[in-house]
Formats: C-alpha cells, sequence, structure tokens
C-alpha cells in the first residue's frame, strides 16, 4: 500500500483547520489510508514539503486547508 501525503494549513479557515485535523486523520484511519503529514505555515514552506516529499517518492498528496494550501500544493508539484 502506497502512503499518502497530507500537506496541512493549520491558519486556514480562521483556525477552523486545526479543528478538523483530528476528524480527518480519524477518517483516514478508520479507511485504512496509511498516511504522513506536516503542517506549513507559509506558501514558500507549503511548496518546499511538496517537493521534498515528491523527491522521497510520495505521488499521493492531499491538502487541509483552503484555496492558499492548494494553490501552495500544485506549485510545489509544478516546481518539479
Amino acid at each position: 500500500m502506497e502512503k499518502w501525503f497530507l500537506l496541512i494549513n493549520p491558519f486556514a479557515g480562521g483556525g477552523k483547520t486545526e479543528k478538523k485535523k483530528q476528524e480527518v486523520f480519524d477518517l483516514l484511519r478508520k479507511h485504512h489510508i496509511a498516511f504522513e503529514s506536516a503542517e506549513s505555515y507559509s506558501r514558500a514552506e507549503a511548496a518546499n514539503l511538496i517537493h521534498e516529499k515528491l523527491s522521497e517518492g510520495f505521488r499521493k498528496i492531499m491538502a487541509l486547508g483552503g484555496d492558499g494550501t492548494l494553490n501552495s500544493l500544485v506549485n510545489g508539484i509544478f516546481s518539479q
């Protein structure tokens, strides 16, 4: 089974993401989805995390945050 990488912006939605994080973790575990997660605190950090995880071999990536988090994820992928 391949592991997913979950990029988290805890400040998205005025902090709502941080409150939902455990719920998302619980759902992933309930459905036996292996994952690794990391929080990012800036767009540049998020893009660097994605770049790093792609270099490590991750091919399944998801984001927990808002539009900016998704944008950083996409920019990290396309910067390859």
